[in-house]
């Protein structure tokens, strides 16, 4: 009976050993796969992040190139609340609204006159690969007249002043730039913020009037594609070859 008992407590033992060893395996590899995962989200970010300053740099090449004193008032920068998008803020008198006013006046027109024959070739061909979307913003000052909201008067007079830069800027791309226009309808939204999303010089504080011209803006956000997008993008390219 005692050889039992023993034997009984090494099949025991042994089985316990090897589902020590099992667990230990299926740790081991579990820990692998989490370092393999993590290490690849972060090469796709950082690769993200290079292209994201990669085309930052070369839009702020291309209109510091055109010698156009307009055009070289347009900043180029990260977008702060997203890591996918950069924007391209565009002071609203280059554009020249009126106060209160969303109809784009000829000053407004002449600037897109050449502005978007630089920024179409720029998101529709140079790197369109890279781009997944853009959004045309319109962004006010927090005043309104009196006794009025000034969400209910900023949010739809921003939103008009988007719609009015968009539809000039289709209008542009008529004819031999056809191609340009069905790309931008094909990727481009428009959003009016009114007040609610101030530029970085003015975030995370309350605005005074010497921040209301820098307030007031018409904004293209460009949104790069992620690691996942171009992937699922390059696996296309190579089916259909």
């Amino acid at each position: 009976m005692s050889n039992n008992w023993r034997d009984k407590t090494s099949k025991e033992s042994a089985v316990v050993m090897g589902i020590t060893d099992l667990m230990t395996s299926l740790a081991v590899i579990f820990i692998l796969l989490l370092t393999l995962f993590i290490h690849a989200q972060f090469a796709s970010k950082q690769k993200s992040q290079d292209i994201r300053l990669k085309l930052i740099t070369a839009l702020t090449n291309s209109l510091r190139e055109t010698q156009d004193d307009q055009l070289n008032q347009i900043v180029v920068r990260k977008d702060p609340r997203d890591p996918l998008a950069l924007t391209v803020e565009i002071n609203v008198r280059l554009l020249g609204f009126d106060v209160g006013q969303s109809k784009l006046p000829a000053e407004g027109m002449d600037f897109l006159n050449r502005f978007i024959p630089t920024f179409a070739p720029f998101v529709c061909e140079a790197y369109a690969n890279d781009i997944q979307s853009i959004v045309v913003e319109g962004h006010t000052d927090p005043t309104a007249p009196p006794g009025k909201d000034p969400d209910d008067y900023n949010i739809p007079l921003s939103q008009a002043r988007a719609g009015a830069v968009m539809q000039y800027s289709l209008d542009i791309l008529y004819g031999e730039r056809s191609g340009h226009r069905n790309c931008l309808l094909d990727r481009s939204s428009i959003n009016g913020r009114g007040r609610r999303e101030p530029p970085p010089e003015v975030a995370g504080r309350s605005p005074v009037p010497e921040d209301y011209q820098t307030m007031r803006r018409v904004v293209f956000k460009i949104r790069i594609k992620s690691g996942e997008q171009r992937d699922v993008a390059q696996v296309g390219e190579e089916v259909s070859v």
